[in-house]
């Protein structure tokens, strides 16, 4: 990731990912879908010079066979009607969520500060330049000083959190219930994290949460494979 200078590094343009996705399939949707544009495109594909000919009535007709060279792919003839659609959403999306914020906080760029206290969000690296993450400091839940990164948050950034599954207690022993231990792993991780440990690969974790506070895991640590795992909805983390 190209660093953002000293100045800009706590400040980062927004947009609306919602307001992108569903402006971009609408728009190039619309200019895409129209039949004359199909017409000009399936002429441009048999446009080609032939190579085998047939001499009918004065006039020479493509037999099926063409030059080697083909005719140009057809993204290349849809590409320019592709690409407005896709600037303009990007643009609007981006005044939706600016002009969301001024309305909630008088500020038009996302402050990214309060980021670098919070021990999960250190590790993962928060966005520079342009982000649709809600990482508003309003978003996060602040208990005294401390400010809390919500579970929700983990998984839009591409974690998802498993726990040892708990065994069922021996009759009469002690209601204890001992502190959970939350693992971090890579969202595409999740499914296989929770198979069998008989059928489980080897899934690399990104660290543990105790007692709200993120540790991140040594290099290429994995879960045991001994332990089962379950999904968990995991806690917020300071």
């Amino acid at each position: 990731m190209l660093p953002a200078p000293r100045l800009l590094q706590d400040y980062c343009l927004s947009y609306s990912a919602p307001a992108f996705l569903f402006g971009t399939i609408g728009g190039v949707a619309y200019n895409l879908c129209d039949i004359d544009l199909f017409r000009f495109v399936y002429n441009q594909f048999y446009a080609a010079p032939p190579y085998l000919g047939m001499y009918v009535n004065q006039a020479t007709w493509p037999s099926g066979a063409y030059v080697a060279e083909g005719t140009p792919a057809v993204a290349t003839f849809l590409s320019s009607l592709a690409v407005y659609p896709v600037l303009i959403a990007i643009g609007v999306s981006m005044l939706l969520s600016m002009g969301h914020r001024r309305l909630r906080s008088r500020g038009l760029l996302l402050r990214t500060q309060w980021c670098t206290t919070n021990s999960f969000l250190r590790y993962a690296k928060r966005p520079q330049y342009i982000t649709s993450l809600p990482l508003e400091e309003s978003n996060a839940i602040k208990i005294g000083a401390k400010l809390f990164c919500k579970p929700s948050t983990m998984a839009l950034m591409g974690y998802g959190i498993v726990a040892e599954a708990e065994t069922d207690p021996a009759p009469g022993a002690a209601m204890k219930r001992p502190q959970t231990t939350f693992v971090l792993v890579s969202i595409y991780a999740l499914l296989p994290a929770l198979l069998h440990n008989i059928w489980r690969m080897p899934v690399f974790i990104a660290g543990v949460i105790r007692g709200n506070q993120f540790e991140p895991a040594a290099a290429k640590a994995t879960l045991d494979r001994t332990r089962e795992y379950v999904h968990k909805r995991g806690s917020c983390v300071t």
